[in-house]
């Protein structure tokens, strides 16, 4: 059974990153526009909305750790992860090279096929998911649940202290990130508290919210150091639990918009960058249109809608193993079957 608030919360989560690349795109294209608002909104929304999908990643991985046991989830991630994170990087980047002339970054070959030593793009985050999750599940398979708050807290004073990573890329990717998920796992203790008492927290969450962000943004004037980091955290989780609050209280309203945004996060996050860009290019090099609010509203409703109806094309035209393994390909699959005929072979 889906949880109606995790939905509603992956639904503004991906409406934020559709948005955040749909205006970076329109700025380093030279589109018009207020540059002070850009700037303004752009720092608020890349302070959290990639942390707030860590966080909702960690929230059912013990849960599905403690279903499939830590090999088999290992295969599912392979499967549902790292194999949209390998086609979809050299999808996107083969698109990139051949329409290069149009988009605002070059990109060569040699970058396409370093992905298992550089991501590109948005598809970091699905490399730093992937280990993320490995590293994860062999800590849990190790130790209860009810560490997650000391995990937590351990794993946030690696950004606190930026803790080095040795030039080893996973950890670049991980080192930063590991908290948030952290922080998904541990939520589980507490979310009832958060379910039960949602309109009570809202007010003081968003006084919370717009106050941090207010610091941030308009106060703090300190050079980089540990202080700036505890308050960039800060700042970042008051944010995740704002928008957990803000979409359990309305989820109490069922909308099948929000409710389908959600669902299909996924897939928009993997076909997004194609379709708002691709609207930008349409409108910017083919019909001579610079104006800001139809480039900006145009981009982001084919970000999320035209991503969702493209993909549905390609999957009918056959191409669904863009969007999942292919069944015989599974490596959890194959993985079960294996169990299975080897715990057959031990009755018999």
């Amino acid at each position: 059974m889906r949880t109606l608030w995790v939905d509603y919360t992956k639904a503004l989560g991906i409406i934020l990153v559709v948005y955040g690349h749909v205006s970076r795109g329109l700025y380093k294209a030279q589109i018009p526009m207020n540059e002070t608002l850009f700037k303004l909104i752009d720092t608020v929304i890349y302070s959290f909305h990639m942390p707030l999908f860590f966080f909702l990643s960690g929230l059912f991985f013990v849960s599905s750790l403690h279903k499939r046991g830590v090999k088999s989830l290992v295969a599912n991630k392979l499967d549902s992860i790292f194999y949209l994170y390998v086609i979809w990087s050299v999808l996107q980047g083969g698109i990139a090279l051949i329409f290069q002339q149009w988009t605002n970054n070059n990109v060569t070959p040699n970058e396409i096929f370093s992905l298992f030593l550089e991501p590109r793009v948005q598809f970091w985050f699905l490399y730093a998911l992937f280990f993320i999750t490995l590293v994860s599940a062999f800590i849990f398979a190790k130790i209860d649940q009810k560490y997650a708050l000391a995990l937590f807290s351990l794993s946030s004073l690696i950004v606190i202290f930026n803790i080095p990573n040795y030039g080893f890329t996973p950890l670049i990717y991980v080192l930063p990130n590991l908290c948030f998920f952290m922080f998904g796992i541990y939520f589980n203790q507490i979310d009832s508290f958060f379910s039960t008492n949602k309109y009570k927290l809202l007010l003081p969450l968003t006084v919370l919210f717009a106050g941090v962000h207010w610091l941030s943004l308009t106060q703090l004037n300190i050079e980089p150091n540990y202080s700036l980091s505890i308050i960039k955290l800060t700042t970042t989780l008051i944010s995740i639990l704002f928008s957990v609050n803000l979409c359990m209280c309305l989820a109490e309203r069922p909308s099948k918009l929000l409710s389908t945004i959600g669902a299909s996060s996924m897939i928009i996050f993997l076909v997004h960058v194609i379709t708002g860009s691709g609207t930008r290019i349409v409108l910017q090099h083919f019909l001579g249109i610079s104006n800001y609010w139809l480039h900006i509203t145009l981009g982001c409703l084919m970000g999320l809608f035209g991503a969702m109806l493209l993909a549905k094309l390609l999957s009918k035209i056959g191409l669904s193993f863009l969007f999942e393994v292919p069944e015989q390909f599974s490596l959890e699959r194959n993985f079960t079957e294996l169990c299975v005929k080897s715990s057959k072979a031990k009755n018999q």
